[in-house]
Order: C-alpha cells, then structure tokens, then sequence
C-alpha cells in the first residue's frame, strides 16, 4: 500500500522512553467496564494468529520503523480467537512506546473500538492467512474517513494537503482538513479538532453498523436532504453549503416505521453531532418520538469546544442514546441540554361520562437568546446571508425534523409543515405552534405570530 502524508506532529513526537512509559501503563491500564476490572486473560500460543501492522502514512511507517531498529516497516504481533482488539493494542502500544491515544488500529474489512471482538480476524484465521491492520496516526483519521466507504456518500469535500505551518498551527490543521469558513485565531481549536476527530470516527461506525438496516438508511438520507435543502434555501454558495454539511454528523440512531408502506415513523432516536464551520464550537442535538403525537428535541451548545478529557466522558453516554433506556437519555437541565420544544399527547379520564380523551400539552424551550447563541456558535464569523431562523431550522434538520415555514403567513401550500409528505414523516399535533414560536424567537414573526410557551389543548367534549 502507498503511504500519504497526514497533518500535524508526526507519531515520533509522542515516543516515551521506557522508564516514561513503564510509568504511563502502570496508570493507564487499570481499566473499568461496568463495574469491574476488566481483563481479556491468556490464549494459549497455539491458538493464537499472527497480526501485521502497517503504516497507513509516513509518520505511522516511521514510529513502526524506529520501534524495529530502523529496519522493517512491519510490525508483527499476534491475536487469540474471541480476544478483543485491546489485546492486540496493548502488544502494539509495548513496542512503539507511544500512548494509544495517538493512533488508532483498523483492520482492513471494518472499524473497531477496543472493546471489539474480532470476528472477522477469527475468519481470517479459518483461512490461514496473517491479519493485516493499519497503523492510523490520530491526525490522519479525517482523510483515511474521507475515504472509507461508509463516509464516501455523505462527506463532500475531502480534506486538502497539509500546509508546513498545520504541523504546528491547530488553526492551520483544522482549515485544511475540513475547508472552514473565515474562523479566527482561539486557543480552543485543539480541543475542536480532536472533538470533530471522534465524532466523523463514531459516525462512520454508526453506518457500518446500520448499512444492513430497512429504517436507518433512509433516515439517513432525511436528514442529509433536509440539511442540504436548508442551506440551500439560506442563500450560501455551493461551497459553503459543502462545508456545513460536512459538519452535520449522526452519532446515533433507532428508527421503527409502521413496517408495511413506511409512510409514518413509529418510534425514532436520533443524535446528531453539528461541528461549527467558522469557530471552535460545536452542538449536540438530541430527538425523541416515541410515539406519534409525542416528541423532544434537546441540545446543547459547546462554545468553545470542551477540553478532550471531558467531551470523552460526555460522548461515553451519548453514544448509548440508541439504547431505548430511559436512565440513558439527556434531560433538560442535566450535562447542559437544553429544551427546543416538546410535545406530548396524554388520556385523561372524562368527567361526566365513562372512557378517556386525549390531552395535548406543549412546551417551548428556546428562548431569543438561545437562538442567537445557536447562530453564533455555527455562523458567528461568517459574512453572509444566514440567519437566526436559518440556524435554527438547521439544527432540527439535523435529527430530522425538516420544517418549511409559511413565508405570508398560513395559507394553501404556504402553512408551516414539513418539507415532505412523502414517506416517513412524524405524526404531530398542530406545527403551525412550532412555526410561530421559530420565527418569533427568531426577531422576523408574522403579524399573526405570537410565543406561546405553553399550551394545553383538550377535547372539551365529554360525550
């Protein structure tokens, strides 16, 4: 395999002596998973496959060749069936003397975690053949995404050739990687880079792991065609539109459909990663629809992006969303969501007659400050056309809630709804709330319009 040439400090710089590193594992790998130390325990040497390593650059294949003396560019390790990818990242981490927390291991047929039981490599070992892995220093993990299959049909712009001043210019790194848009200079962009790193990395491993699914796919698609059609609507070039697309990045999903024409969704989580493309901010969006006539949407505004330590011990428990457990879910007020909007459809006992009706409450949540704080943290330095509302339909979008709204006020094809009424789309009460609490929080309400932060709305009919 030919090697490229990936941005910023190469592998080299993070070598440890021994002493150093002796010191590094003996804190690091006390390691904890639910509750008790884990340990992956001894294979037998017969059972054992043997591992080759390669440098998926040219900072990788010189840290692989400085561990073999300066001689050969492959490193040679081993795997035990039902073993997980740790064990195999320990072994690499012992010889090259560089904490794993600047590279990554990807074995050529899937992305894994560490976690991960390599069940394509015991496939390898039926076959007899040596386990090839690539060696992927962490700075190269934007290009070798950018090419990978499960990235190729979402991500636009590939990133460009490093510039000598990305070697040591975070501001230089991130520009050239994800082509941002007139950002500034702020100590806070290392800590967006590596953010923006592990959220392409968890959504490429979310469509590996969905690409088989009949709901996901086309959510999928949803969600980009909604982005695609906001920004395109927001007046910004071709270019421009690339590069806040490229940032709009699912991090996990369940979506269950009515299973006969999927005309209606059914039961949907959805959270969504928005990297800012001119400052070093982020937002995270969270969407649940249990049911039709029921729905949250939460966020959360990083501006500026956290330091890594702590976005990692957040993204620990964003990344269960998809597990349909209450416990694991973000709630207002809790690691700094925030209510969009809420609605909820309840029975209620009749008061003169035997039988329930049905109750809707809805609640607002966003406010005109958290409005121009969403607009800030993605377009706060772009000179351009974009506005509050623009940001704010992005936002929903991108777990998505694609609306249009009337530009004249309610009237045929000019009420506010969803873009499409084609297949799968939300069942929800009366949209016409959503869309004027958005504009009026927004500053452009219509004459009609007014904030309405809650509302409960009942059949007063009790026959």
């Amino acid at each position: 395999m030919s090697t490229t040439t990936s941005s910023g400090a190469g592998l080299l710089a993070f070598r440890l002596s021994s002493d150093q590193f002796q010191a590094y594992t003996a804190e690091a790998r006390v390691e904890h998973y639910a509750g008790y130390e884990h340990s992956d325990g001894a294979v037998s040497v017969s059972r054992t496959h043997s591992v080759l390593v390669r440098g998926f650059d040219q900072n990788a294949v010189a840290a692989i060749k400085t561990a073999n003396g300066g001689k050969a560019d492959v490193l040679k390790t081993s795997y035990g069936p039902g073993k997980s990818m740790r064990s195999v990242i320990r072994q690499v981490e012992d010889v090259l003397l560089i904490p794993c927390k600047h590279w990554r291991l990807v074995p050529r047929t899937r992305l894994c975690e560490e976690h991960d039981t390599l069940i394509e490599l015991d496939r390898a070992k039926q076959q007899k053949k040596p386990i090839e892995i690539l060696l992927i220093p962490v700075t190269a993990l934007p290009l070798y995404l950018s090419k990978h299959e499960y990235m190729r049909d979402w991500k636009r712009l590939q990133p460009a050739p490093a510039s000598p001043s990305a070697r040591t210019d975070s501001l230089a790194q991130a520009l050239t990687t994800w082509h941002l848009l007139s950002p500034l200079q702020d100590r806070n962009w290392p800590c967006y880079i590596a953010q923006r790193r592990e959220a392409e990395w968890n959504f490429a491993r979310l469509m590996q792991h969905e690409c088989l699914s009949l709901t996901t796919p086309p959510f999928l698609d949803k969600i980009k065609g909604g982005v695609e059609d906001i920004l395109k609507r927001a007046g910004l070039s071709s270019d421009e539109q690339a590069v806040i697309a490229d940032g709009v990045l699912p991090q996990g999903l369940e979506v269950w459909d009515d299973a006969w024409d999927g005309l209606y969704l059914l039961d949907v989580t959805a959270f969504t990663h928005i990297s800012s493309p001119t400052c070093p901010a982020s937002l995270d969006v969270f969407l649940h629809y249990p049911s039709p006539g029921n729905m949250t949407i939460l966020y959360r505004i990083h501006n500026p992006a956290p330091p890594e330590s702590d976005h990692l011990q957040t993204h620990a428990r964003s990344h269960r969303f998809y597990i349909r457990c209450s416990d694991e879910q973000p709630h207002p007020g809790l690691d700094g969501w925030r209510l969009f909007f809420e609605m909820k459809i309840s029975e209620v006992p009749k008061r003169t007659r035997r039988g329930t009706k049905d109750v809707e409450r809805r609640t607002w949540g966003l406010t005109r400050e958290n409005a121009s704080a969403l607009h800030d943290a993605l377009f706060g330095s772009l000179e351009s056309s974009v506005t509050k509302l623009d940001a704010a339909l992005l936002v929903l979008a991108s777990v998505g809630f694609h609306m249009r709204l009337a530009p004249d006020g309610p009237g045929w094809k000019g009420a506010d709804g969803f873009a499409s009424d084609m297949e799968g789309e939300f069942k929800l009460g009366k949209l016409e709330w959503i869309g004027a609490n958005l504009r009026t929080v927004c500053g452009v309400p219509l004459e009609t319009d007014k904030l309405s932060m809650k509302e409960i709305v009942e059949d007063d009919s009790d026959y």
